[in-house]
């Protein structure tokens, strides 16, 4: 952090414009140094992002990234490039099927929305953009453009600590609650468990409720309310979604929504409600990441209530 501070203005808009390709936030941000961690430098980013950034700004950024699919252009400006693997990762298939299907999901984005698909694509499978590409596609202009900005984001904040680790510094608090997880899930008795879990009771039938979507969220820090899907499913017989999200999947602290399509349910079952959607947000803080989280729902077409369970 101290030769990033030591900087010039120039140097430090240069490695920030690498990271993110709006000139307006990499010059915010680096007007805000001196730094004092990575902690901050991460949250001053993310404000200036969400709450100082134009759509303009946003739209800038989108720009530098080549289009998942293109592959002529991505093995000409990115081929070898580590710090733009977010989204040549892609290219980690010999199917070009996929890639040829990729290619033209993107362009039918692109003609729908104005903007290219965004996407942090590392450790990513073809197969894996390709089915994110199908289920943003139908999505509204206004809910895409938050999207893809969450994308940005994350690519950014990924980008922030590949220079920052590649530099020799101390491991962070991000590194240290991804290292206690780990720990976690390898003395668990449960190792198979979803950190979160869920369970839907219709009091109204006096049954589970089967057939209920529902997708767990997180906030992205420092936005207006916006949130990024994480992990999502149907309950089943015993109104249950075991794998709402992969065992292995590392909370961070922050706040969290879990959204319960419940006039789905009410069509499933031909009756008319009052709810249709029941929304329960909750934070996780810092010291509870390595926790177990089940968040039931006791629902009936008029109300519905919840609880913290075990």
């Amino acid at each position: 952090m101290e030769r990033f501070n030591a900087f010039s203005h120039e140097e430090a808009v240069n490695v920030l414009y690498e990271w993110c390709a709006c000139r307006s936030w990499a010059e915010r941000v680096a007007n805000a140094r001196p730094f004092e961690n990575s902690s901050t430098l991460r949250d001053l980013a993310r404000q200036v992002w969400w709450r100082e950034t134009t759509v303009a700004g946003w739209l800038e950024a989108f720009l530098g990234h080549p289009k998942i699919g293109d592959l002529e252009d991505l093995h000409r400006k990115f081929h070898g490039k580590a710090e733009d693997s977010e989204q040549a990762a892609a290219l980690a298939t010999n199917d070009q099927k996929v890639l040829q299907e990729l290619a033209n999901y993107n362009r039918a984005y692109d003609e729908k929305f104005g903007h290219i698909f965004i996407i942090c694509a590392a450790g990513k499978s073809a197969e894996t953009v390709l089915s994110e590409i199908k289920k943003r596609l139908p999505n509204t202009p206004h809910m895409e453009l938050a999207n893809a900005a969450g994308e940005q984001m994350k690519i950014t904040e990924a980008r922030l600590h590949n220079f920052l680790t590649s530099r020799g510094m101390a491991e962070t608090p991000s590194m240290q609650r991804r290292t206690g997880q780990i720990h976690s899930h390898l003395v668990q008795e449960n190792t198979g468990r979803s950190p979160v879990t869920s369970h839907v009771l219709d009091i109204g039938l006096g049954r589970p409720a089967a057939g209920v979507p529902l997708k767990i969220q997180r906030l992205f820090e420092k936005s207006d309310g916006i949130f990024e899907t994480i992990g999502e499913g149907v309950t089943n017989i015993d109104g249950r979604v075991p794998t709402l999200l992969n065992s292995s999947h590392v909370l961070e602290p922050g706040t969290y929504r879990v959204r319960f399509d419940t006039s789905s349910y009410q069509r499933l079952c031909g009756v008319s409600g009052f709810y249709p959607i029941c929304d329960v947000t909750f934070q996780i803080q810092a010291h509870q990441v390595n926790d177990h989280f089940h968040i039931p729902l006791t629902y009936s077409p008029f109300g519905y209530s919840t609880y913290r369970g075990s």
